[in-house]
């Protein structure tokens, strides 16, 4: 029998959990485009004070999640992004259909290429700009491909990075992945006095069960180490200081509420 993606993901997180699932907990209407139908919009976009810091997927679940990832590879390039992660950027750009991606650590360069593919796929005119702080992180084959703009530079010289004159010749909806998390506040500050609403600032690795250091789980004797809160506190000041965004419980609860190693960081401008 034929499945939506979604629920196929969904059965797979919880298939060895000590749990009864129930069809009848599917409530959501799929239409033919795999775009929910009868989602709450009214209660889909809330503030950070709304948000609890909690997951309907169990810590263990993150641990593995955030450790096998290294194994995940994209053209031939160590990707470590995991399968909920994959499917969310997947989804979120065949619904916001940006025409400027901005990735902020481009580490190898494979996610930068994943993008431009699903860019591709679903037959978006987008420019895609990633950044990276050492050129000698990229992969030599990422750098070859065309479709992304390859930038060196340090994020702690924003001016320099994100020029108003820059960030005016690039067109909206915007899409921008932080992944790097330096300097977070003042970059997303100019893109926010640039930005449209409609646009969306996503961050990365806010779970507080994600591993600490990255490293492949069958070759190395590192004991894992949880992230903690560190990171997911530095996002909840940034919120307070950019006021203008949202936090879409669309992609943060999509299997769950906060069922990515996202947690809350897929946030939408709003005014």
């Amino acid at each position: 029998r034929r499945v939506h993606g979604s629920y196929q993901l969904y059965f797979l997180l919880w298939h060895n959990q000590p749990f009864k699932f129930s069809p009848t907990m599917i409530k959501e209407k799929i239409d033919d485009h795999g775009i929910h139908t009868d989602f709450d919009q009214s209660k889909r976009f809330v503030s950070i004070e709304e948000r609890e810091l909690r997951s309907d997927i169990d810590p263990n679940t993150f641990q593995w999640l955030t450790l096998r990832k290294a194994l995940v590879h994209w053209h031939g390039m160590k990707m470590m992004k995991d399968p909920i992660s994959l499917y969310l950027y997947n989804h979120l750009l065949f619904d916001v259909k940006p025409k400027t991606i901005f990735e902020l650590g481009s580490h190898n360069g494979s996610s930068a290429l994943y993008l431009a593919d699903m860019a591709e796929t679903s037959k978006l005119d987008c420019k895609i700009y990633s950044y990276e702080i050492d050129k000698s992180f990229l992969d030599e084959s990422a750098l070859k491909d065309n479709r992304v703009n390859f930038l060196i530079g340090d994020l702690e010289k924003e001016k320099e990075l994100f020029s108003d004159e820059f960030l005016s010749t690039c067109p909206h909806p915007w899409i921008v992945i932080d992944d790097a998390h330096v300097n977070m506040e003042k970059i997303w500050k100019l893109f926010d006095a640039n930005g449209e609403v409609g646009d969306y600032f996503v961050v990365e690795d806010l779970c507080p069960y994600h591993r600490r250091h990255c490293y492949h789980p069958f070759n190395d004797d590192r004991v894992f180490e949880h992230m903690g809160t560190e990171k997911r506190e530095m996002f909840l000041h940034c919120m307070g200081k950019v006021q203008n965004y949202q936090i879409d419980t669309y992609y943060t609860d999509m299997f769950g509420y906060n069922s990515s190693v996202q947690y809350e960081g897929f946030t939408r401008k709003m005014k």
